[in-house]
């Protein structure tokens, strides 16, 4: 079984995950409240991101393959290679 929600963290910065469904969803309502900085197409998604603070982007994507939603907080300097490795097959 594999994880449900990770963090990686380092000097350069670090990358959150959440994919519990119940986690999930407070987040997606948590950011609801918040302005969308930028938008963007991802996967052939269109993602709102937001800007936490000006250091970390917060955003939801879904995994068309298992249709799970992912939340993702990430170091704004990681931002671009998330989206780049991220691909659902």
């Amino acid at each position: 079984m594999s994880s449900e929600s990770s963090k990686l963290t380092s000097s350069d910065g670090s990358i959150f995950y959440e994919c519990s469904k119940t986690a999930v969803f407070n987040k997606k309502d948590a950011l609801s409240e918040l302005d969308v900085s930028e938008k963007i197409n991802v996967n052939n998604q269109k993602i709102n991101l937001y800007q936490k603070d000006k250091q970390t982007k917060m955003f939801v994507i879904l995994n068309p393959q298992i249709n799970r939603t992912i939340f993702f907080e990430v170091s704004v300097n990681l931002t671009d290679l998330i989206f780049k490795t991220l691909d659902f097959l």
